[in-house]
């Protein structure tokens, strides 16, 4: 009678396998931690210069001819303040005309009247009538490294 061979791995070849297993796994999460932040930071930041297009567009548009502003019910011709926008936009509670939400704080919205840099946030300040300051901070800890702003001038 003759015996067949049994073809298997050793324990060392097991061994070696996981060790590499081990090894990829701890590489990957901090490279995908590192690509979870940068992607935060990029939302932000996209987020800002949205928000500051779109006033932007639509303070044009209202001197142009439109009635009202960025699909509320704020009239372009009467009111038409900084903080009559700001307050038209809303946000704190129901997302108001911007849903985007916060890259760090998911639960909240990115877009709120607000004077103070909150990473992840993009605050809306009026600054006299015609004037909204837009002030967005991207990275922690929010630093002036770290802090966009832009004034649109509504017309």
């Amino acid at each position: 009678m003759k015996k067949s061979a049994i073809k298997a791995f050793t324990l060392i070849e097991l061994l070696v396998v996981v060790a590499i297993i081990g090894i990829l796994s701890a590489v990957g999460v901090v490279a995908y931690n590192g690509y979870v932040d940068y992607a935060k930071v990029s939302a932000t930041k996209t987020i800002h210069a949205q928000v500051v297009k779109s006033l932007s567009a639509e303070a044009k548009k209202c001197s142009l001819g439109s009635s009202t502003y960025l699909a509320t019910n704020l009239s372009c011709s009467s009111g038409f303040t900084a903080a009559a926008v700001i307050t038209s936009i809303g946000g704190t509670g129901s997302g108001g005309v911007f849903t985007d939400r916060n890259p760090y704080t998911t639960s909240a919205f990115a877009v709120i009247p607000s004077a103070s840099f909150v990473v992840g946030q993009v605050s809306l300040a009026a600054s006299g009538t015609k004037n909204i300051l837009v002030k967005t901070c991207y990275e922690s800890p929010c630093s002036s490294t770290t802090q966009l702003e832009a004034t649109v001038t509504l017309e």
